[in-house]
């Protein structure tokens, strides 16, 4: 699999936690006529999503708090794998204030199939503590919540949910999204590197520098489509696809503006 020598990991990105704050002024495109051409030719052969249909993606749990842990268990592993390590989560625990009474150990051990379960568990249980001691008139019989959230602007909730640690910018991106259904563009391993080969963004951009460029020029109307689009897409076309697999043989819509 060929790599950039100076990318980070997905995972070593979002437990870095950088905080960019304004999009690269020297990337022009996509404009808005690219955007709506991709998202036609993607949904031309995988169909176009509809948010009641898609299941399992990061942030689509139905609380904000609960829709944060599952993106937290999401990172550095599939979309599958984390959504098995929060239903063992929530079976072991059903509250989260269960979470925070039990061992740091047994809490880890439930979710060990989602990796790096000791340094989420410290993230998931820091989470917790804060929204206690900050909001208790928020948490209902002493059960952290963050729905509280929902009464503010965009940029308010990015503020808040950057303060953990281990919050990176494709983690609030994706419970905007998925679950507050806000207009917001994540841009996780599938969505960097097509929009690299798609010019989009140099081949040299940051996953973050690429969120804050993307987010502001894909049209608002389209932020979902494109994103689950582009992530599937990611995930099947052998042409596209980060790690080059070949089990998909679909035919690449993409390829003619890979060449533009």
């Amino acid at each position: 699999e060929p790599r950039v020598k100076t990318e980070p990991t997905e995972a070593a990105a979002e437990i870095a936690t950088p905080s960019p704050q304004k999009p690269p002024r020297k990337w022009q495109g996509p404009d808005a006529a690219q955007c709506y051409s991709v998202c036609r030719a993607l949904a031309e052969v995988h169909g176009m999503p509809q948010r009641a249909q898609v299941k399992g993606g990061c942030g689509s749990a139905r609380s904000v708090l609960d829709s944060l842990v599952q993106t937290i268990l999401s990172q550095n592993t599939t979309d599958l794998t984390s959504a098995r390590a929060f239903q063992a989560l929530k079976k072991a625990f059903p509250t989260w204030k269960a979470v925070l009474k039990a061992p740091a150990a047994k809490v880890a051990a439930s979710i060990k199939e989602g990796g790096l379960a000791e340094i989420k568990t410290e993230r998931i249980r820091n989470i917790l503590r804060t929204i206690l001691e900050e909001r208790p008139q928020e948490c209902k019989g002493g059960e952290p919540s963050l729905e509280y959230l929902r009464s503010m602007p965009t940029e308010k909730v990015k503020e808040e949910l950057s303060r953990f640690k281990g919050v990176g910018p494709k983690t609030v991106s994706c419970v905007l999204m998925f679950n507050m259904q806000r207009a917001e563009f994540p841009v996780d391993t599938h969505v960097w590197h097509i929009a690299k080969r798609l010019k989009w963004v140099p081949d040299t951009a940051s996953r973050e520098d690429a969120y804050l460029h993307l987010n502001a020029k894909v049209p608002d109307d389209i932020k979902f489509e494109l994103h689950v689009l582009l992530v599937e897409h990611g995930k099947k076309c052998a042409h596209c696809a980060k790690a080059r697999r070949d089990s998909h043989k679909l035919v690449c819509p993409l390829t003619a503006l890979h060449k533009q």
